[in-house]
């Protein structure tokens, strides 16, 4: 099991290095030579590496989906597709792949979960009453399948873990100083009331606070979070699920845990 999950872990990072070095581009087609070059080596290591060591998972829809993803990378890395285009479809492959390690390679524990020690990070009793209620909160939409609602509760925990491990420190500069804190025209960086998930999660990782796989990861729930917004899910035909709501939650705990552990 673990070696599967290495190879869909290979391929999700494959997919994310894809999608940031298309994103550097500037122009709105994608004709660069080397950047084509890139699109098919990633398409064909999924194809060549990746697939057959997940032929037992074939039958899985998050399977199916990628699969035609990467189908989808070749054909159009000899077109002049749109960066918008395939920005769309990796991030859907991206969450494919995620889900496919949680439904067809993870086994989702039945019991309940165990409850984040949020107590090592927090000392504020009336924030850490906040974060254990919203922790209940979130279990009880799970498990009378309100899997939207669930998903969005745990992308703002999460947010508000980061800002208490930001919180704890004697100086800020390190984050505010970080590459990946936000910036605004002027390359200032962005007060944190500006931050999001997205970048919390960048600095968290640069930082040493969490690990790249959960940086992955965790990005994949910023994006499930935004189905909250109704044309968004009509627009990509996504609708959160009982699956993913189990995958997000064991995603929050790891991330949860990590960030403790960096304190």
């Amino acid at each position: 099991m673990a070696d599967l999950v290495a190879v869909i872990d290979e391929a999700v990072a494959g997919v994310t290095k894809l999608r940031a070095t298309l994103h550097r581009g500037m122009n709105p087609q994608v004709r660069n030579a080397d950047e084509r070059a890139l699109i098919k080596a990633t398409a064909q290591a999924w194809f060549k590496n990746h697939r057959p060591s997940l032929a037992t998972h074939q039958a899985d829809s998050s399977f199916k989906a990628a699969d035609q993803a990467f189908a989808s990378l070749l054909e159009w890395a000899d077109q002049n597709t749109t960066r918008a285009k395939y920005r769309d479809l990796l991030q859907a492959t991206k969450g494919h792949l995620v889900k496919l390690r949680s439904s067809g390679v993870m086994v989702v524990p039945t019991m309940e979960p165990a409850r984040p020690q949020f107590q090592l990070l927090i000392s504020d009793p009336k924030m850490l009453g906040i974060l254990e209620r919203r922790w209940t909160e979130t279990l009880a939409c799970q498990r009378v399948g309100a899997h939207l609602a669930a998903t969005v509760m745990l992308g703002g925990l999460l947010e508000a873990l980061f800002l208490v491990r930001i919180n704890r420190l004697a100086n800020f500069a390190p984050v505010f100083t970080a590459a990946a804190a936000p910036k605004d025209k002027a390359g200032k960086s962005r007060p944190l009331k500006e931050w999001g998930l997205k970048d919390y999660l960048d600095v968290a990782n640069e930082l040493g606070w969490i690990r790249q796989s959960a940086k992955d990861v965790g990005q994949v729930l910023r994006d499930y979070r935004n189905y909250i917004h109704p044309e968004k899910e009509l627009s990509h035909g996504v609708t959160v699920v009982a699956e993913d709501t189990a995958m997000f939650v064991k995603v929050f705990s790891s991330i949860a845990e990590q960030i403790i552990k960096s304190a």
